[in-house]
């Protein structure tokens, strides 16, 4: 067999994993700089007052000095006002930070944990500046990085400034990642001066306020959708390497593992949603280099698996074992090494840091695919975890086993109701069969994630295209004439049988809120996170028969106690099956007598 093929792959292959960290720099430096000399802005225009957004969870260690480094910003004579939120703490960050309000820094308390989207979300909505400084409780800004930022963004055309970040300190993995982040920010910078930079550090950035909108609560790389969004926007993104944000590096490669697969999963989740930014002219060449980065793994393996088959087809099946063999031990052997004199070498170190960043990019490239979120953030454990403990596992094996049993039977009974439903839809109105919305769940570690719960569509198509995403209200014009009768019978749930069988939802159990006002409603109604700590969300549940649809946020509240109410059956197996029993019954009545939606 020709050896053209093989190694014509080979080539191409390797070409693609080079692409990223070599030929894009090259191409990069290669194009001609553009005019990004600011533009002329008004002097005699009052400073802008900036507001610096602090998210924590669990930074005592870090937020005194933080908040320290934050009020010295304001003896440049810019007008600043320091926000914290404190993401379900428990370490005493909150006690720390209420120590700084009577030098007018506010504390904004999350209950529960609820992620750092929907913390940035509140952060955003409280804070009155025309600049936002975002910046991680860790990191550390230079003396008069601000007014660096500040005057960046004296050019209109400039919507966010980025200060140089950089790695300061000494363990096992900061020569890697020291060398990784020098070249990074020399490459942004180049980036910069042709305008093709997207991507900031996320330790510490100066964007406007006015082109800053609510966050997805799913978000995992928030900052690299926030200066996209700015992009897409028009504006452009300044590098400023005289003002500095440095933080300590990472403290095992374990956490850095972690970190990457976040990043990978993050990657794909924001390709995906902004995939038709690909069609500008500035963002092609970095987004195609970020997705490149992002497939490492795919790449590398395709190579690894080509070169064995450039080894058979030469010399035969022996030596493509052998080159197998070899490539396995190749990549083995940092790690091996590791702890022992001859892994302390330089080229072993890089080594070990690139192919562990590999293998972390592999599982977030998993994770992406099978939708699994959890455990993509490790903290400490938050207040809803500590107080909601697990059911026993009696009670969460009868319960998985009694929802794949309902929703297999579910959608083989249903089956002709559900084809006659989808037709009848089809002839009422435009639009879709079914309607995906996202719904908010928590995960196993107490925090958010979100899921696409199936329903039948009971409204025009669109409908939340002005108004956003709001309750139905009584005669609600947006529904339909069959969506009435589906709403008022509840068949408008069947769909989600499906997300019963994968695991997403449970057939009795809190119904999910939508990700938008998750946050809003677990501050204003207690009890509210605390529902959905110890069962998944479910199709039916003790709230819905007894109280009937959300119209307004005065309604949650009771709903909140009958959702605890059903949590507290599921800690004894017989309290358990006789609540679902009795909820089940209630729901068939409902359905029966139409005491749903009207």
């Amino acid at each position: 067999m020709s050896l053209i093929a093989p190694i014509s792959i080979m080539f191409l292959l390797a070409l693609l994993l080079a692409a990223p960290y070599v030929l894009y720099p090259i191409l990069v430096r290669r194009l001609r700089s553009r005019d990004v000399t600011a533009a002329a802005g008004d002097d005699a225009r009052q400073a802008p007052r900036v507001s610096i957004l602090v998210p924590a969870c669990n930074e005592a260690e870090h937020i005194a000095a933080k908040i320290e480094g934050a009020l010295a910003m304001a003896d440049g004579g810019i007008p600043v006002e320091v926000l914290v939120c404190s993401d379900g703490s428990t370490d005493g960050t909150d006690e720390i930070v209420r120590g700084y309000a009577d030098r007018g820094v506010r504390l904004l308390v999350n209950g529960i944990r609820l992620g750092k989207p929907a913390t940035l979300n509140r952060l955003v909505a409280e804070a009155s500046g025309d600049l936002l400084l975002m910046t991680d409780a860790s990191a550390t800004l230079s003396p008069g990085a601000l007014d660096v930022l500040v005057g960046a963004m004296v050019d209109p055309r400039v919507g966010l400034a980025s200060p140089r970040y950089a790695v300061v300190g000494v363990n096992p993995t900061a020569g890697a990642e020291v060398a990784y982040w020098d070249a990074e920010q020399r490459l942004r910078q180049a980036e910069a001066e042709r305008d093709l930079l997207i991507g900031v550090a996320g330790a510490a950035y100066l964007v406007r306020r006015s082109l800053v909108s609510v966050l997805p609560e799913d978000t995992i790389n928030d900052d690299f959708v926030i200066p996209l969004r700015v992009r897409l926007a028009g504006y452009r993104i300044a590098f400023c390497p005289d003002a500095v944000a440095w933080d300590a590096p990472t403290d095992s490669l374990g956490t850095l593992y972690r970190r990457w697969a976040r990043i990978a999963f993050g990657n794909y989740q924001m390709l995906w949603r902004y995939r038709s930014a690909v069609r500008h002219d500035r963002l092609a060449l970095p987004l195609a280099r970020k997705a490149l980065k992002t497939l490492g793994p795919v790449l590398l393996f395709s190579l690894a698996l080509s070169a064995v088959w450039t080894a058979g087809t030469w010399r035969g099946p022996w030596a493509a074992l052998i080159c197998a063999g070899a490539g396995v031990l190749g990549a083995a052997l940092p790690f091996a090494l590791q702890g022992t004199a001859l892994g302390r070498v330089r080229l072993l170190r890089g080594m070990r840091y690139g192919l562990a960043a590999q293998l972390a990019y592999f599982e977030g490239t998993f994770r992406f695919i099978t939708r699994r979120r959890d455990g993509l953030w490790r903290r400490p454990v938050t207040s809803l975890a500590a107080q909601w403990p697990k059911p026993p596992l009696s009670v969460r094996a009868a319960k998985r086993t009694f929802d794949l049993t309902a929703a297999s039977v579910g959608l083989l009974v249903t089956a002709p109701v559900i084809a006659v439903i989808a037709v009848a839809i089809k002839l009422d109105s435009r639009g879709t069969v079914f309607y995906r919305q996202d719904r908010t769940r928590w995960g196993p570690d107490g925090t958010p994630m979100t899921f696409y719960m199936l329903k039948f569509r009971t409204m025009c198509q669109a409908a939340e295209a002005q108004s956003g995403p709001v309750w139905a209200a009584k005669d609600d014009p947006r529904v339909t004439r069959l969506g009435r009768f589906l709403r008022k019978h509840r068949l408008d749930e069947l769909p989600q049988l499906f997300n019963i069988l994968i695991g997403e939802m449970t057939l009795v159990g809190p119904r999910p809120e939508r990700p938008s006002i998750v946050a809003t409603l677990s501050a204003q109604v207690p009890g509210y996170g605390e529902r959905l700590a110890a069962v998944r969300p479910g199709i039916t549940g003790w709230a819905q028969v007894q109280c009937g649809y959300d119209t307004t946020f005065d309604g949650v509240g009771d709903k909140v106690l009958h959702d605890l109410a059903y949590v507290a059956h599921l800690y004894r197996l017989s309290t358990y099956l006789r609540m679902e029993l009795r909820v089940l019954l209630r729901t068939v009545s409902v359905v029966w007598y139409g005491k749903g939606a009207q």
